[in-house]
């Protein structure tokens, strides 16, 4: 594997009950019509007509026909894919060295790395079709040509909903014309609908900390989208198919084959187009958080009305003017005087429970325990639903506060044994609860679910069950 890199300054630049089941199959027995304009899917609720999930269970519809059967029980949640030692960790798979890019590349210097392996398991061209034709509406795709993005009502259609008449719908015929005389098609905001990038985000999102987004871009041959721009953002550029020359601040023109991958710092000046063929492209965004960001909410909370005084009344010439002047060096002397009593510690751990809280996470099987709820039992085996801490925090009162990144409950008091349980073993068995009768156990476990803290695992083995941490 060969890694390129340049200092900046240099060149241009994703049933349960009868209920549900048929409100699926209705979904389904409209066809495609319905799947083109359902629009952008909340993330967590992913619905991409003939591939998709089912809304209550993590089942994987690879394809329902009209009138096939919808799966009547909710099955347990699986376990993890992120728990397969054997794979190597996102971010690993995209930079290589993490702790060498991390020194010599993140927020500093662009990279290219030949990787040698290949992205199409997380888009193709197939798939950027399909996603037009089933899941197609603006604004989760746009068309650009020669840097100037084309009128939405050129490759648009009009149709109804629900008896609600919508004019945003992917046209088809139309964005193939347009690609044809060398349109790009931008596909946006990829993390929260199409799941291979879900899954890439949220997995990159809990290795660098930062929100990550993903774009993609289909360029015919001998074209250009974009013009050249600088993004606010930092960028890693995954080549998918094709080929695309680029022009980087940094760089200089670098050719770009499938299973690159290319670091674009924000604000490094950048441009690309096709030659004889064309081109498939992803970028993934960081949307980081910068120490400006966190110095500025330092500042916002700093208790001192002096700060908070209005500037001088004619503050703009003559007395006030030179009173502005005086009285700013007595704010920047304050200002300073309280920001050097801040403790840098409690500073980092309140920006760390922001971005937790912030996070996005998605989980599946809480719906099915709000429609039936009697499909826990005593025996069945939970698990925690994501890596994030838990405390159980007894405040001596009649309640016990249990609390997560996310999340803050309080609950009576006899359920402190039972929650000391949950925040100590990774999975274990509903019936494994201490200090609470069965019924209260359900009631508990319910509740933790439908909180997102707990999720439905299929039986473990004998020697994965009691006692695992």
């Amino acid at each position: 594997m060969q890694d390129v890199s340049a200092p900046l300054g240099s060149g241009l630049v994703p049933g349960v009950g009868v209920a549900l089941a048929a409100l699926v199959e209705v979904v389904v027995g409209l066809g495609r019509l319905v799947a083109g304009v359902l629009g952008a899917v909340p993330a967590g609720v992913t619905v991409l007509g003939v591939f998709g999930r089912h809304l209550a269970c993590d089942v994987v519809v690879t394809h329902v026909a009209h009138g096939a059967p919808i799966p009547s029980q909710c099955p347990a949640q699986p376990e993890s894919s992120n728990m397969n030692v054997d794979r190597v960790p996102a971010l690993d798979r995209l930079v290589g060295d993490v702790g060498r890019f991390a020194t010599d590349h993140w927020g500093r210097r662009p990279l290219v790395r030949r990787s040698g392996g290949h992205f199409d398991d997380l888009l193709d061209v197939a798939a950027v079709e399909r996603l037009l034709v089933d899941l197609g509406r603006t604004p989760t795709f746009r068309l650009v040509r020669e840097g100037r993005r084309l009128p939405a009502s050129d490759y648009t259609l009009r149709t109804r909903v629900g008896g609600v008449s919508i004019d945003d719908v992917a046209d088809v015929d139309r964005i193939l014309d347009e690609v044809a005389h060398g349109a790009t098609v931008v596909l946006q905001g990829l993390q929260r609908f199409w799941p291979p990038l879900t899954e890439l985000c949220l997995e990159l999102e809990r290795s660098v900390g930062h929100a990550v987004q993903a774009n993609a871009y289909l360029t015919p041959p001998g074209a250009a989208g974009l013009a050249e721009h600088a993004d606010e953002h930092d960028v890693l550029v995954l080549h998918v198919a094709g080929a695309k020359r680029w022009e980087v601040e940094g760089l200089g023109t670098v050719a770009l084959d499938p299973g690159d991958v290319m670091y674009v710092p924000a604000r490094a000046r950048h441009a690309a187009h096709t030659l004889d063929v064309f081109s498939l492209h992803l970028t993934v965004g960081f949307l980081t958080t910068t120490y400006r960001d966190v110095l500025r909410r330092v500042v916002d909370g700093l208790a001192d009305e002096q700060l908070d005084r209005p500037l001088p009344l004619g503050f703009l010439e003559g007395v006030g003017r030179e009173r502005f002047v005086s009285e700013t060096a007595d704010m920047l002397a304050t200002a300073v005087e309280l920001l050097a009593k801040q403790a840098p510690h409690q500073i980092s751990e309140a920006e760390i429970r922001r971005r937790q809280r912030r996070a996005r996470r998605r989980q599946f099987g809480r719906l099915g325990v709000v429609l039936a709820p009697a499909s826990i039992g005593t025996d069945s085996y939970v698990r925690r639903s994501s890596e994030d801490p838990i405390a159980v925090i007894d405040d001596g009162t009649d309640t016990v506060v249990l609390e997560t990144p996310t999340r803050r409950l309080r609950l009576p008091s006899q359920a402190g044994p039972a929650l000391h349980v949950v925040a100590d073993r990774v999975r274990f068995r509903v019936d494994d609860l201490q200090g609470l009768e069965a019924d209260e156990r359900l009631v508990l476990v319910r509740r933790l679910i439908r909180e997102g803290i707990l999720a439905l695992v299929q039986e473990p083995s004998t020697s994965a069950g009691r006692g695992e941490g």
